[in-house]
């Protein structure tokens, strides 16, 4: 990220299971929801599924700046989770920032 580190962050993390392992990555993901959401700085921290994805998981994320994304990502419960994408994910997990556009 090029912005500064007082700019709101929005993503979408992209969780691909393989195949058989949807309902764990799901249930992995529900345990540290409630967590992520009281962590400092985070605004939204949300499960969706993406429709026609054969159990594709998207998180919605806000975060008040850079740092309080960065502290998420050194979490204890988040990296408990990064531990098991070898074991849960056919593919790399997948980060798009989004910028607001002018209205």
């Amino acid at each position: 990220m090029t912005k500064d580190q007082n700019h709101e962050i929005r993503l979408l993390a992209y969780l691909v299971p393989k195949p058989g392992k949807r309902e764990k990555l799901l249930a992995e993901i529900q345990a540290i929801v409630e967590q992520t959401k009281s962590e400092e700085g985070c605004l939204e921290y949300a499960p969706h599924e993406l429709i026609g994805s054969f159990g594709t998981i998207v998180m919605d994320e806000r975060w008040l700046n850079q740092s309080c994304l960065d502290a998420h990502a050194k979490s204890r419960h988040f990296k408990k989770l990064a531990e098991q994408f070898d074991e849960l994910l056919a593919e790399p997990l997948k980060l798009h920032f989004l910028e607001p556009l002018a209205s």
